[in-house]
């Protein structure tokens, strides 16, 4: 084998290795700066051509570093070449083998031959030491087993009777939050019904008072209405669009009164219906309606009957009004409430 003296001596010092990568770079080096300044001089040697000044700096900077190229790649052709013939020449006529070292002598030398009576006496003591060591140690753990599983049933003991004192207390704590907490919902389920019939008697309150005053004005206001649209008179209204207009608003009133005392009335059917029922009408009832309008409203069909539906409405209104709005009044002085409006009534 080579010591590792002689790995030094055939690689070589000890910066060899660095010298070579630091002379590679620098040829690297070299070879770039020598090829940037021929293309710098193909340029300038296409710069003084006017053929190819004339098509520009790029026509001009492409050209010679098609010249710079064509060039390099003839050197290298060269240089690969003379490589070529180099490694010819190595492979005809070789470097002398260098010397190789002579292997150690061992003729004569006798070979190491171990005790083998001693050896087995040695053996022998030990197997018996690791035998004496087994039974040792299997004694000692079968005695620790056994205190241990003593102590395991001690322990699983004590805890069986903490888990009977510990069951009975929890069951008894349990039993009473159970109680506890049944109380607690029972009187949560009472303070909700009371808060509930609380806040529909204070909602029923108020909102009977604020229907009862919104009831007089919406049947103040349909009666003036109705009144106006069934005189027609030309004073009142310049056009049909004008008495159209009244009449829109006529029945929004005429919905809204519905609608409310349908909602605060204990013996009206639904507001919605009752409503609706208003504003039913049918043929018989357009043609029981007796007289005519005035002047503002045309002869046309549509007109007519619009007029006759405030005539039937109104009327229809007029006969369940009274009665309605008397049954709020009541509900709303029973409950305490000062009157809001004087009642009874009187119409125009």
């Amino acid at each position: 084998m080579v010591s590792g003296m002689a790995r030094n001596n055939l690689l070589g010092p000890a910066g060899a290795v660095s010298d070579v990568f630091g002379a590679g770079q620098a040829i690297w080096a070299i070879i770039c700066t020598a090829w940037a300044v021929l293309v710098a001089v193909s340029v300038w040697s296409f710069h003084t051509i006017q053929s190819f000044m004339d098509q520009g700096w790029g026509a001009v900077f492409l050209a010679g570093l098609g010249a710079a190229t064509v060039a390099t790649f003839a050197v290298s052709t060269l240089f690969f070449g003379l490589a070529g013939l180099a490694i010819g020449y190595r492979r005809l006529r070789p470097l002398p083998t260098p010397p190789q070292p002579t292997p150690p002598n061992l003729v004569g030398v006798a070979p190491i031959q171990a005790p083998a009576v001693e050896l087995q006496s040695d053996v022998a003591d030990l197997r018996q030491q690791v035998a004496a060591f087994e039974r040792s140690a299997r004694e000692r753990f079968e005695l620790g087993l056994a205190g241990l599983a003593k102590e395991v049933a001690e322990v699983a003991e004590r805890l069986g009777k903490l888990d009977q004192r510990a069951a009975g207390r929890l069951d008894a704590r349990y039993d009473h939050f159970r109680d506890a907490i049944a109380k607690i919902e029972a009187d949560v389920a009472s303070l909700s019904a009371q808060q509930e019939s609380l806040r529909d008697s204070v909602e029923r309150r108020f909102g009977v008072r604020d229907a009862e005053a919104s009831l007089v004005l919406s049947d103040r206001t349909i009666t003036q209405l109705a009144d106006k649209l069934l005189k027609a008179n030309p004073s009142d209204y310049a056009d049909e669009q004008a008495w159209r207009n009244d009449f829109a608003v006529w029945r929004m009133y005429l919905m809204d009164f519905w609608e409310t005392a349908g909602r605060w009335d204990m013996q009206s059917n639904d507001a919605g219906d009752q409503a609706a029922d208003m504003f039913r009408v049918e043929d018989l009832d357009y043609r029981a309606v007796q007289g005519q309008p005035g002047s503002a409203i045309s002869s046309d069909f549509v007109m007519q009957n619009k007029w006759r539906l405030v005539a039937i409405v109104t009327a229809r209104h007029n006969a369940q009004c009274d009665a309605v709005m008397w049954r709020i009044h009541a509900e709303a002085r029973s409950r305490s409430i000062p009157d809001g409006v004087p009642w009874p009534r009187s119409r125009p």
